[in-house]
């Protein structure tokens, strides 16, 4: 067993040793310019990215944008704000050929409250 690993262990040194030895000679008669120069990259090539001002700030209320794009995500087409109240944000507008009006809570996430 011992000698089928040393076997094994030699056999592959001489692959690669002549593997080295070729790899040389193509080199040495191929472009010297391009043989001058080594370039090592790390990564995925794009620079990073860092936020401003640290951590993502999101409001304790609904904004009457973001209850805008929520409706528009639930599929209601044309939709604007029709009250903005201190406890409640209506967005009403038109899904499959019907009115129709949604109200949020004027809490962080825009939870909905209400749908007719």
């Amino acid at each position: 067993m011992f000698k089928k690993m040393i076997k094994a262990v030699v056999l592959s040194a001489a692959l690669v040793a002549g593997g080295i030895g070729t790899l040389a000679v193509t080199a040495s008669s191929s472009n010297q310019a391009a043989a001058q120069s080594i370039e090592l990259r790390f990564g995925n090539g794009h620079a990073p990215r860092y936020r401003q001002g640290g951590r993502h700030f999101a409001p304790n209320f609904c904004d009457p944008r973001h209850a805008l794009g929520k409706a528009q995500s639930m599929g209601i087409r044309r939709a604007h704000v029709v009250r903005n109240a201190p406890r409640r944000v209506a967005v009403a507008g038109f899904q499959r050929g019907q009115q129709v009006r949604v109200v949020f809570a004027n809490q962080r996430g825009c939870p909905v409250i209400g749908y007719r």
